[in-house]
């Protein structure tokens, strides 16, 4: 999971609940003056399979993303 602004009370949440998933934390500290893709960059080294890349701050219909967990998909 990559973070910026906020990011420790994004960790707190996940970090206290429980989940059958192990999640990788990669926090962008310069996120006031850069963007997504920079932050997507810092992650870089810890992407080692396909992956979906969903930005917080859009408001979606849950039953979407089953189309789009295949290769090349965009919304």
């Amino acid at each position: 999971m990559v973070s910026g602004y906020k990011g420790h009370l994004i960790r707190k949440f996940f970090e206290n609940g429980k989940t059958d998933f192990t999640i990788s934390y990669v926090h962008n500290k310069d996120y006031d003056t850069t963007n997504n893709i920079y932050s997507l960059f810092l992650a870089k080294d810890v992407i080692a399979s396909d992956f979906l890349l969903m930005e917080s701050d859009i408001i979606f219909d849950s039953h979407l993303i089953g189309e789009l967990i295949y290769p090349d998909r965009i919304l």
